[in-house]
């Protein structure tokens, strides 16, 4: 009894401190989305998604919307849901499957694949076999993924367990009945349980009572245990009530006690025995994961610590569980690492308790978790809690489903052990032993340091004396003092009671000077010092201070008090100086070193000691005895706070909002709604505080408006909103707000308090990110939410590439992150690979939609963060590729690519025949100007050419002139001679016939007939001498004739040799021939081959001519010429008849004729050798010669007769030069 009384004391102290534990819910009732209200069957898929069986369908939820599946919602649809009522339970196979037990009638079971999206219904029918009643109750699913049912009929009142496998499809029946209601995971039915570690399968016998295992080598259960067995000597008792299972052990509750059998051994390991009292409910009993072992039975809650095997009883309706009723079942609801939940199922009061392993605390909840924003959840019916992967609560019962709505700020609505509802919260005060004092309408409210509750003195109840009030101040003894509009009071630390100080109605605040330790009465007629008995010790000069409605007050470093007139009157301030004496300063028009305004709204000092002033018509400095108006023209009828960097925020009513001051530089920046203030208007009036903002540790300032709550960070210049979802209490257009010294924030509104740790507010965040995956996916305007079979084989959200036509390029794509803390504020960003540049800003939208894409590879990637910013980098990603129209293939390119280059192959040739017989017309055109100027050129070059070898030939005609007549005269001298002489004889014939002397003048005229002879062959020698000048002189014919190649040699030699002669008597050679004899007439054109020997002799008898003159003139031992006694100019002519032709080395001897030319001039260099044939080149001086001899006889010789001419030389030695010329006899 002593231990109980211990144990009641410690957990109603818990109890007291921890009443203010509250769970807010969010509803999803009809309204949001149910199909109808019962919502005791849900679960939470591999995905995170929420499923919700109801008696009218099945529910998807995603934290945004609900989806609808059931009979009566896709009526006729392949693959759909064909069950109604679903109340029959719902699981979660190990392969992520859904199964759905329905109770409806010829309803049955059925199963989804989240992966295919399809519902596969296993419905009863009367003349089948697989399913032998119509209801099915679901229990669990074993470790080989097999599924455990009832198929109950309730019209027969009978069941029979079955075992669906899913390898085999095979529904197995056993005659044992287990068909009650499942409560949850953790204690099942209390019939029919699993154990993980050995696959093992316990039931209890409804029929019998006893205890069975499953054998699955039988397929049937074998009889474990039955009611007063004797098992290792002890005997079992005559009832078995329920069963449940943990990692170790089988848990039997029977009336008076836990039997604990060891899974292994199957044996029993512990008995515990507890209270019972059965006249109320059936004992339950179930082993958590603590190994803290809970029986209850009608008002007794027994716990035993299998750890340190100490137990401890509680009673129902006492104590910490003074709430819980005695009657109902109790059973456990939800477990976590840190608490465990239970449930009272008493009809007429519900509670819900929790129970902390850390503290070993209880918490007890009311049927709204003890938030009364709250709807009503808990109601008559058994609930089913379970917690997400996200780590939110969600409540499932009849009606309506409740998500756990976590609030970022804490608030009170109901204050003290009596949860008072207090209106109209005034000012807040933190004392020096940081006890917090809150004034409302209807007296003060005091917490102490540790205490969790406030302590509430009433004017109601005579505890406080004066009806609404105000402001608190601390004397430097420790004293509190509350003034009031009638009064102010004085607490009494030992008896807490309050002792009045009457001050009739015109009384505005009260504020304490720790320079002169007195209590200043700021009235609306003057201000009074009172001392710290109560007493009144003096008021301020009457005549400055008579009218003037001191509503403010401020001492500044110096020692001086400043009080500020609230009244748009002449007083404006009065600055009390140490000495007492008094200065006033208020508005002068047309003075800008005035006050702006006389009514005064706070006065304020910064870290350097500059006065700020706000009034109703703007913002001031004082420094250095000097007013400066910083800003006029608007209200500052807010608060104020003093930067890290010493520039001052200001807050403004119906103004700009936030405002930043800099006095340095006299500039002023606005934070407003445009830089992310809720509201412009801020509604925080801390007039306690001298009008200071709030603002914690950090430097975050905190500002009210009617919109929610705004913290701004001065250093990132950011705003950070939250809103009556957050757990905001609007609706105040006058909050307070306080700072306390353990860095809480607390705000006071017309509704309550919202109490703020700016630690857990900002840094303290739900790390688990979400769960992001694409649900939908439209192209061309068609859904592909569902598998299609044809671009979809699985799911969407379970496929990770897609190929689709080049037509198909307009794509949508719906996603969700799953979280649950707040979804509304879950954000997305989104990128398509290959066509978006970079991630799309974070926003709420949850579609992305691209149109127009070519065809090509894409990567759709989304990402998601919870409520608190926490991301999911990973995301989901789609694999798009966009095939690109037969046209536009690999193959069809390559077939263009054939094609074009057939065509241009084709192109090529018909426009390169195009081109070339343009070219060849323009060619043509060309070619016959060409030609025509070709043909002029070669006309005019033939001319030229004509001409040049004309000026050639009679250049050599020339040269033979003297020879030539040289020649011709020697036959005149002898026509001439033999003509006189003839004349003669024919005188002395005529004188002899004269004379009769016949013979005689016969024998002369045999000598005339001698002399004509003589006369006709020289005469005919001339005229062979002419013709062959003649035939020198005019153009060749071209025609071959038998020569006498010796006889034309010889001629030409002697012709060449008179011919220089009679230019130069002083020239003189040695002209030598060695003609082969054996020559005859061979065929050649008489003309050209004579020119050809007489440029080379003529050439020749040049070259020794030319050395001579230079012996004459030098003499023999100058220059190259050193080593010669005597030189005689000489010219050889040969010819030959020789053995080889020309050309060949094989044919027979005698068919080529050989000419040389030689002589002993200076011979030529190697150099000027190989440029002798070419046209136009000479060694002789410029005017002598036209350099085309050499190069006609080269062509005469080598292209008119098929020859070769060739030149041999030896410098100083001489030159020869060698014609071969064919000769065929």
């Amino acid at each position: 009894m002593k231990q109980l009384i211990i144990i009641y004391l410690v957990l109603s102290s818990f109890l007291c401190l921890s009443q203010e534990d509250k769970i807010y819910f969010k509803e999803y009732g009809v309204k949001e989305g149910l199909p109808e209200e019962v919502a005791f069957n849900f679960i939470e898929d591999d995905q995170g998604f929420i499923w919700v069986a109801t008696q009218n369908g099945l529910v998807k939820f995603n934290g945004y919307d609900m989806q609808l599946f059931g009979l009566n919602h896709e009526q006729g649809k392949a693959n759909s849901l064909q069950n109604r009522n679903l109340n029959g339970g719902l699981l979660k196979d190990k392969k992520g499957k859904l199964w759905i037990g329905s109770v409806a009638l010829n309803s049955g079971l059925s199963s989804y694949d989240p992966q295919t999206k399809h519902f596969t219904n296993i419905l009863y029918l009367p003349d089948a076999t697989r399913l032998p009643f119509p209801d099915v109750r679901l229990h669990l699913v074993d470790q080989k993924n097999d599924i455990w049912f009832s198929s109950f009929s309730r019209d027969l009142d009978t069941a029979v367990l079955c075992r669906y496998d899913q390898r085999t499809h095979i529904i197995s029946q056993y005659p044992q009945k287990t068909n009650s209601w499942v409560f949850n995971e953790l204690i099942s039915n209390g019939r029919i349980v699993s154990n993980a570690a050995d696959n093992s399968i316990w039931i209890l016998d409804e029929t019998s009572s006893s205890i069975k295992k499953y054998d699955p080598v039988t397929d049937s259960f074998q009889t474990k245990f039955e009611p007063e067995d004797t098992i290792d000597g002890t005997v079992l008792p005559a009832e078995f009530i329920r069963i449940g299972m943990s990692e170790k052990f089988l848990v039997v509750t029977t009336q008076s006690a836990a039997y604990l059998i060891d899974i292994m051994s199957e044996k029993i390991a512990k008995i515990i025995e507890f209270k019972t009292d059965l006249e109320n409910s059936e004992p339950l009993c179930f082993l958590d994961k603590k190994n803290l072992l809970w029986c209850t039975s009608g008002k007794y809650l027994t716990i035993h610590n299998l750890n340190t095997d100490e137990q401890t009883e509680l009673i129902y309706g006492e104590g910490a569980l003074e709430q819980i009723s005695s009657t109902g079942l109790k059973y456990p609801l939800l477990q976590t690492n840190a608490d465990i939940y239970f449930m009272d199922l008493n009809t007429a009061n519900q509670f819900v308790w929790k129970y902390h392993y850390e503290t070993a605390e209880f918490t007890i909840y009311n049927d709204r978790f003890n938030a009364r924003e709250n709807p009503k959840v808990l109601k008559k019916w058994p609930s089913r809690m379970k917690i997400d992967f996200s780590g939110t609560k969600w409540l499932g019962t009849r009606p309506n489903l409740y998500k756990e709505d976590v609030k970022k700020i804490k608030s009170v609505t109901h204050f003290g052990k009596e949860q008072l509802k207090i209106d109209s919260l005034n000012t807040p005060f933190e004392d020096r032993k940081k006890r917090l004092w809150i004034s409302f309408s209807g007296g003060v409210m005091l917490k102490e340091a540790d205490a969790k509750e406030f302590e509430i003195f009433l004017f109601q109840k005579n505890q406080f004396p004066f009806k609404n009030p105000r402001e608190f101040i601390e004397d430097h003894q420790g004293n509190i003092w509350v003034g009031s509009s009638n009064g102010f009071a004085k607490y009494d630390e030992f008896s807490k009671s309050f002792t009045p100080f009457q001050r009739g109605a015109e009384m505005n605040i009260i504020r304490y000077d720790p320079l002169r330790k007195h209590i200043w009465v700021l009235k609306e007629n003057g201000i009074e010092a009172v001392g710290l008995d109560g007493k009144t010790l003096y008021e301020l000069d009457r005549d400055i201070t008579k009218g003037f409605n001191a509503a403010s007050f401020f001492q500044d470093s110096n020692g001086n008090s400043w009080f500020g007139d609230s009244d748009d009157n002449d007083f404006g301030i009065i600055k009390l100086l140490p000495n007492d004496s008094i200065v006033q300063y208020n508005r002068i028009p047309n003075d800008e070193s005035s006050l702006s305004s006389n009514e005064i709204r706070y006065i304020t000092e910064d870290r350097v000691g500059t006065i700020w002033i706000a009034t109703d018509g703007g913002l001031h400095t004082y420094r250095n005895d000097k007013i400066e108006r910083i800003r006029a023209g608007e209200s500052f009828s807010g608060n104020w706070a003093i930067g890290q960097d010493n520039t001052m925020w200001l807050s403004t009513y119906s103004g700009t909002g936030l405002v930043n001051v800099n006095p340095e530089s006299n500039t002023t920046t606005n934070y407003g709604q445009d830089k992310g203030l809720l509201h412009n208007d801020v509604s925080t009036r801390n007039y306690h505080n001298n009008n200071q903002l709030a603002s914690d540790a950090e430097g975050r300032l905190y500002l009210t408006t009617q919109r929610g709550l705004s913290v701004f960070d001065p250093k990132t210049k950011v705003f950070t909103n939250f809103k009556e979802e957050d757990g905001v209490l609007l609706g105040s257009r006058s909050n307070r707000t306080i700072a306390l010294s353990n860095g809480e924030v607390w705000i006071l509104g017309d509704e309550g308090i919202n109490s703020i740790d700016p630690k857990a507010l900002f840094e303290e965040k739900n790390s688990i990110p979400p769960k992001v995956w694409i649900t939908d996916m439209t192209i061309m305007d068609s859904s592909y939410a569902a598998p299609d079979g044809d671009i979809f084989t699985k799911a969407i959200d379970f496929t990770d590439e897609i190929e689709i036509a080049y037509w198909q390029k307009n794509l949508t794509f719906e996603f969700v992150a799953l979280h649950y803390l707040r979804p509304e504020d879950n954000q997305y960003s989104w990128m398509l690979e290959g066509y978006d540049e970079q991630w799309t800003q974070p926003s709420l939208n949850r579609t992305a939609s691209y149109t127009n894409l070519s065809p090509g590879t894409y990567t759709f990637r989304v990402k998601g963060s919870n409520a608190d910013g926490i991301w999911n980098e990973e995301g989901a990603t789609m694999k798009i590729t966009i095939h690109p129209p037969y046209w536009q293939t690999a193959y069809a390119y390559c077939i263009y690519f054939l094609a074009f280059c057939g065509l241009g192959f084709l192109a090529f040739r018909v426009q390169k025949e195009r081109i070339l017989k343009k070219e060849q017309d323009r060619s043509r055109d060309r070619e016959l100007a060409q030609a025509k100027e070709v043909e002029k050129a070669y006309t005019t070059l033939k001319s030229t050419q004509s001409q040049l070898i004309q000026s050639e030939k009679m250049a050599s005609l020339g040269e033979l002139t003297a020879g030539i007549a040289h020649e011709i005269q020697n036959p005149l001298n002898f026509v001439n001679n033999f003509s006189e002489v003839s004349n003669e004889l024919i005188d002395e014939m005529n004188e002899e016939l004269d004379k009769g002397e016949i013979e005689e003048a016969k024998h002369i005229s045999k000598d005339i007939k001698q002399n004509l002879e003589k006369i006709t062959h020289h005469g005919k020698r001339a005229d062979a001498i002419v013709k062959g000048m003649l035939q020198h002189s005019r153009s060749s014919s071209g025609t071959k004739e038998p020569t006498d190649i010796n006889k034309l040699a010889d001629e030409y030699l002697r012709l060449a040799y008179h011919g220089l002669r009679a230019k130069d008597k002083n020239f003189n050679a040695d002209m030598k021939t060695y003609f082969d004899e054996s020559i005859s007439k061979i065929d050649v054109i008489p003309q050209d081959i004579g020119r050809v020997i007489l440029n080379l002799i003529t050439n020749a008898f040049y070259a020794v001519n030319e050395k001579k003159m230079a012996i004459e003139k030098n003499g023999l031992d100058h220059g190259n010429l050193k080593g010669l006694t005597t030189y005689e100019p000489t010219v050889i002519v040969s010819t030959k008849l020789l053995d080889t032709p020309v050309g060949a080395m094989d044919e027979r001897k005698g068919n080529a004729v050989k000419i040389s030319i030689k002589d002993n001039g200076n011979g030529m260099p190697d150099g000027i050798k190989d440029k002798i044939f070419q046209p136009f080149f000479t060694t002789k001086p410029t005017g002598q010669g036209t350099g085309l001899g050499l190069s006609m006889s080269y062509d005469i010789i080598t292209k008119g007769h098929g020859g070769q001419l060739s030149v041999e030389t030896e410098e100083n030695a001489g030159t020869t030069f060698i014609i071969q010329i064919p000769y065929n006899n």
